[in-house]
């Protein structure tokens, strides 16, 4: 199956990818800090951070330090890496034209956009 795009439709698909995987990243890194915070606060209030982190405070909560060092990791880095797993997910066509795959010659000095000789979709926005 071959998506007809052109070069701009395709930054722009990768432009809200990359704010979707930006979003997740702000939400991962939100929760692993709320989950690292309430240890930490919970140790300041028994003035004991190491039995804080081994009190068991309901299921599920038994490790929800090193859960939240997780999460605001996985967070930062899908932050820090959002465009490119954006430009991998989102390929540009290998070569030619994003429409039929023909191989257009760069485009040389014409003052009307390039377009494919081939299907005739122009490469330029």
């Amino acid at each position: 199956m071959t998506l007809h795009m052109t070069a701009g439709q395709i930054s722009t698909l990768r432009g809200c990818a990359t704010w979707v995987i930006r979003s997740v990243a702000v939400i991962l890194v939100a929760v692993g800090a709320y989950l690292m915070l309430k240890r930490l606060a919970f140790g300041v209030g028994v003035w004991d951070f190491e039995t804080a982190l081994q009190v068991w405070q309901g299921i599920g909560e038994e490790q929800s330090f090193y859960r939240g060092i997780a999460l605001v990791l996985t967070g930062l880095l899908l932050g820090l890496f959002s465009r490119r797993i954006a430009a991998w997910v989102i390929a540009m066509p290998p070569t030619g034209c994003p429409q039929c795959g023909y191989a257009v010659a760069p485009p040389t000095g014409r003052t009307a956009p390039p377009r494919c000789p081939e299907c005739g979709l122009p490469l330029e926005d």
